[in-house]
């Protein structure tokens, strides 16, 4: 395990995972700025993860916050990754990323409660590991210590259902998928059931 001081972050996707390249797999990410010398380092270490180096007139824009190093005429940036399931199969719990935060002197974590926006300050640990291409870096958790929270706009904020008074919601279900966008608007013509059929379980068609 590495620890990378006084980075700032942008484009945290650790809450969720989000579609891997591939489209088969899952993953958790976030971007990582650095100062120069730190990129360098970075590239020393981590030759298979070579940073991105932005000019600052063209950093805001796409990241959303103006150049933390501002001395600098470009800023360097890393994204790190960390898979969360493959093949359909999650990652054991105890492995997945996690976002922490600075709280009071003390280290909480706010994975599942905070939404860490850009231009966040704080640490990045990361591990490596080794395949048939070579080394990679991987990611194991931010610890967020100037904490920019991201607040989703009114209306998107609220839980579905919290107008109709103090409702108990029902767990979400685990590894959801995208819906397929159905193309084909034909209807599907139905069979029908005969009584006799009735008297045992129907089987689902899917």
């Amino acid at each position: 395990m590495t620890i990378v001081n006084n980075v700032y972050f942008a484009f945290c996707k650790i809450q969720q995972p989000v579609e891997a390249i591939n489209k088969a797999n899952t993953e958790l990410s976030v971007s990582v700025v650095m100062d120069e010398d730190t990129a360098d380092n970075w590239n020393e270490a981590n030759p298979n993860n070579l940073y991105k180096s932005i000019k600052n007139d063209a950093f805001e824009e796409k990241y959303k916050f103006a150049a933390p190093f501002s001395d600098q005429k470009k800023q360097f940036v890393v994204t790190v990754k960390k898979m969360f399931s493959k093949d359909g199969v999650e990652l054991p719990e105890k492995f997945r990323s996690r976002v922490f935060e600075v709280v009071d002197g003390k280290n909480v974590d706010c994975t599942f409660t905070k939404l860490v926006a850009n231009g966040s300050r704080g640490k990045l640990s990361y591990s490596t590991y080794t395949n048939s291409f070579g080394q990679f870096a991987q990611l194991d958790a931010i610890l967020v210590e100037d904490m920019i929270e991201y607040v989703q706009e009114s209306g998107d904020s609220k839980a579905a259902g919290s107008d109709f008074g103090d409702v108990e919601l029902a767990p979400a279900p685990k590894g959801q998928k995208a819906v397929v966008k159905q193309t084909d608007t034909k209807p599907i013509e139905k069979k029908a059931v005969k009584k006799e059929d009735l008297s045992e379980p129907m089987e689902s068609p899917f």
